[in-house]
């Protein structure tokens, strides 16, 4: 798709790889919000839903972490993740312990498997990691529930389980 862009409007051929990247990004989120939208309408979880997907989707940006195999399996996780999140309800004690962890897991982990998945140069992502966990300890303001659960769970995918990675951070 984004080599036809390219073919009718040749001054960007210097741009294929960010066309082809948010291309891919459009693809996904689409369907997503649509799919996140008609449950949260059906469960009348639509603030919580929208909260947890834009949660996740903003640290995520900043933070990299697991991806799945294909479009389809991302839309599915993310739509039934939004949708599980939703309904975390947890004490503010609770609320703290998650955000302290996530910010953690983002100080140690973030960025993570992004390098080619990201609009940002190679260059800035040493600072994605304080982004990261600045994007996380919002929260310890806001205090939500869903948001701590989103970021938990987002925080935990930054985590590699069979051998790190070398950053220049």
């Amino acid at each position: 798709m984004a080599a036809e862009i390219v073919a009718v409007v040749p001054e960007y051929s210097d741009r294929i790889g960010r066309i082809r990247h948010t291309l891919a990004f459009l693809l996904n989120i689409i369907p997503i919000i649509l799919l996140t939208t008609l449950i949260g309408l059906a469960t009348g979880r639509l603030p919580e839903m929208l909260t947890a997907l834009g949660a996740f989707g903003l640290l995520r940006q900043t933070s990299g972490g697991i991806h799945l195999g294909s479009s389809e399996m991302c839309i599915v996780v993310t739509t039934v993740g939004a949708t599980v999140l939703s309904f975390s309800d947890f004490s503010l004690l609770t609320v703290n312990i998650m955000t302290a962890i996530s910010a953690l897991l983002a100080l140690l982990f973030a960025p993570s498997r992004i390098e080619g998945r990201t609009l940002f140069p190679k260059q800035y992502f040493h600072y994605l990691r304080y982004i990261a966990t600045a994007i996380v300890c919002i929260n310890f303001v806001l205090e939500s529930s869903v948001i701590a659960a989103a970021f938990l769970v987002q925080s935990v995918m930054l985590i590699r389980l069979n051998g790190g990675e070398v950053r220049d951070a």
